[in-house]
């Protein structure tokens, strides 16, 4: 007899604690027994069992699989529901002849089936191939998982062997048989739901040859540290641990603690790791208290010392994840890929002990909760609304609305696409894509909400002239940038060399530079792409124009070179932009102004020169010396009638201009007194205009 203690869960499945395993065979029924034995951790390493009926009838060629029910299926959803279905292969040896597949039984770990096919197999080809049985679990969005899976043929062994060879020995009769689902590595590996595990397989990536880019959210709330206690004291042996009754605590412990006294709080998770145990002394706690304010009880010394609760922590704040980039731990320089957006994972480990604050909508290429890969419709419909759920998000309030059940506040989603989880539904594109946490909707701002968390350096004492601010960052920056839109690009290799760029080159690394490359378009036909090259975070390094610009000039000449970008019909609008340094900027303008000068200087001597040598300055020299700006006309009487001689002032002259009226004073020689005749008229007509 089996005796199972479960967790009650309002809105999901009842999760089992444990059990005991009572052998009926050895105890006296006649007699009243009383025993206390410790709770058994649940058999979680079993996969479940599966029910196959097989019959064969060699006149009509004929193998009908009835695939009965399952029993005691692995979990692979975190509140403890499968959606299973049975698919089976007929092989001959590594090949697949033909293959059938059961409905879906939703939410359950306990399927039945009664469900019968049927395959046509000679008599000969029955010695040849055989059966294999797969178990999976169904995802709406995301990939089925393998529950497990089992084999039925001559080259099976166990019961999978007896059946077949029954089935062909006693022909036209069915033979059914429980299988258990064999544990595999990948099983094994699937079943691992703590954080280290999951760094273990990420520093297993770059091996296997996957490139993926993971988002592992930091732990908070660790008992084992003492910033998370009040005064950054924590508790010793035989000291009273207290919790804030008042708020809701999240919190972790992955190791041993003593204590006379936990005072838990009215609501929250205490998260235990495999090694926690209660009631011995931890390597980071110290002995006892010696001369400290205490009060007595007994013998003993003991203090009573307060759990910090620390607030939640938002989504889009960056220095709350750390990046796994194929498998090494990797700090985006931009801030926009600091945040998990579409195209990545977000892991959110078992044993993290966080509160973490959704300030609005969240898209993600994949979600993986407490170890188990989650879909939209299991995480906003099932755990979200859950006491779980509830503890551990912290919903913004234009998401949530306050709702009383049995008397308890939960904060109701008003969504059901709070988080949208891609999954494999979006296909990967070489040309790369487009970066989600850029979507700039009329209510989702998230480039906005990233950069509230960010601080920027101030303004009053930058290290460069002309600062530039890069698509996806929230800060100006110094640094060198190129952006341009180009057909037949290959983002994904683009990348790649990018990668082993930064690895090799000397420069990169002594200066503390960074590359980081972003398609910045919506998704456009013709894609727009930036690269930017700037410092890291923690760099120390002067910035320095020609090394900024050296590198830039390397990544044009890969993207022209190498990715298909040769012609000038395929690469268009594009911009280049590099900080100048504050000496080199000095220089720049000093250098210039000089030119400038010089080249003023020469142009106006050209001038100067150039009149003095085609014009007289007679007149201007004699106009200096007059004491009016009037110069007077004067003719001599023509010699003959259609002539006219002008004559020069060959002495001086002066003229002047009193009360308007102007007064000239001239020589008296007979060549100055003159008579002007236009010979346009002619005597009569003269005549008749003095008559008039």
């Amino acid at each position: 007899m089996v005796m199972s203690v479960f967790d009650f869960d309002r809105f999901g499945k009842h999760g089992q604690i444990g059990e005991i395993s009572i052998p009926l065979g050895k105890v006296d029924l006649a007699t009243t027994i009383e025993r206390c034995d410790l709770i058994q951790t649940p058999p979680e390493n079993r996969l479940g069992e599966v029910c196959l009926a097989l019959r064969y009838v060699p006149n009509k060629n004929k193998l009908t699989v009835v695939v009965m029910e399952c029993k005691n299926l692995k979990k692979m959803d975190v509140l403890g529901l499968s959606d299973p279905y049975v698919k089976i292969y007929l092989m001959m040896q590594k090949k697949r002849l033909e293959k059938k597949k059961t409905t879906i039984k939703m939410k359950t770990l306990n399927p039945y089936y009664n469900e019968s096919f049927s395959f046509d197999v000679s008599p000969e080809k029955m010695q040849r191939v055989h059966l294999q049985v797969t178990v999976s679990d169904y995802d709406r969005v995301g990939s089925n998982e393998r529950i497990g899976h089992v084999i039925i043929g001559s080259n099976a062994n166990g019961v999978a062997l007896k059946q077949w060879q029954d089935v062909l020995a006693t022909p036209r009769r069915s033979v059914a048989q429980w299988h258990e689902l064999p544990l595999s590595l990948m099983g094994t590996l699937e079943m691992l739901q703590n954080i280290h595990i999951v760094i273990l397989l990420l520093l297993l990536l770059p091996a296997l040859n996957i490139q993926c880019l993971n988002y592992i959210f930091h732990g908070t709330n660790i008992l084992e540290k003492s910033e998370y206690w009040q005064n950054n004291i924590g508790p010793c042996e035989n000291d009273q641990i207290h919790f804030d009754e008042r708020e809701i605590t999240v919190a972790s412990i992955a190791t041993s603690l003593h204590s006379q006294k936990i005072d838990l709080p009215t609501n929250g998770i205490l998260f235990f790791g495999n090694g926690t145990e209660l009631g011995k002394l931890g390597n980071w706690q110290c002995e006892k208290r010696q001369n400290a304010k205490v009060k007595k009880v007994k013998t003993d010394a003991i203090a009573d010392v307060y759990f910090k609760q620390s607030q939640p922590l938002g989504f889009y704040n960056g220095s709350n994840w750390i990046v796994s980039k194929n498998g090494i731990q990797w700090r985006p320089a931009l801030h926009v890929l600091q945040i998990p957006s579409s195209q990545d994972t977000a892991i959110i480990p078992s044993d993290s002990g966080t509160r973490i604050l959704l300030e609005d909508f969240v898209t993600v290429g994949a979600l993986v909760l407490a170890g188990q890969n989650i879909s939209n419709e299991t995480f906003n419909d099932s755990f979200l609304p859950s006491i779980e759920g509830q503890y551990q998000f912290d919903l913004a309030p234009k998401l949530k609305s306050a709702r009383s059940i049995d008397g308890i506040n939960f904060q109701w989603p008003k969504f059901r696409n709070i988080v949208t989880i891609v999954g494999e539904t979006e296909a990967k594109h070489s040309a790369g894509q487009f970066n989600s946490n850029l979507e700039a909707e009329a209510n989702l701002q998230k480039l906005a909400l990233i950069c509230s968390y960010q601080q920027c350096q101030s303004k009053t004492a930058p290290k460069c002239s002309r600062m530039l601010r890069p698509i996806g960052h929230c800060c100006e920056i110094c640094g060198s940038m190129l952006r341009f839109r180009a057909t037949l690009f290959n983002f994904d290799k683009f990348q790649k060399q990018v990668e082993n760029y930064k690895k090799e080159n000397r420069i990169v690394n002594k200066y503390e530079l960074d590359i980081a490359s972003l398609r910045i378009d919506h998704n456009d036909s013709l894609p727009q792409y930036q690269i930017v090259v700037l410092a890291r975070e923690d760099a120390t390094h002067p910035f320095d124009e020609q090394i900024y610009r050296g590198i830039l000039k390397d990544l044009a000449g890969f993207v022209q070179n190498n990715f298909g970008v040769l012609h000038s019909m395929t690469v268009t609008e594009i911009e280049e932009i590099v900080s100048v340094d504050f000496h080199s900027f000095v220089k720049d303008d000093l250098i210039l102004a000089l030119i400038s000068l010089l080249a003023v200087s020469a142009i106006v001597i050209g001038v100067i020169l150039a009149i003095r040598r085609n014009f007289d300055f007679t007149n201007f020299r004699g106009l200096s010396k007059q004491n009016s700006v009037y110069e007077a006309v004067h003719w001599r009487g023509a010699k003959t009638e259609d002539e006219l001689e002008l004559l020069r002032n060959e002495g001086p002259i002066s003229h002047t201009v009193r009360d308007g009226v102007q007064n000239s004073s001239m020589k008296s020689a007979s060549e100055y007194s003159s008579t002007f005749e236009n010979i346009a008229f002619d005597e009569e007509i003269v005549d008749d205009i003095k008559e008039k």
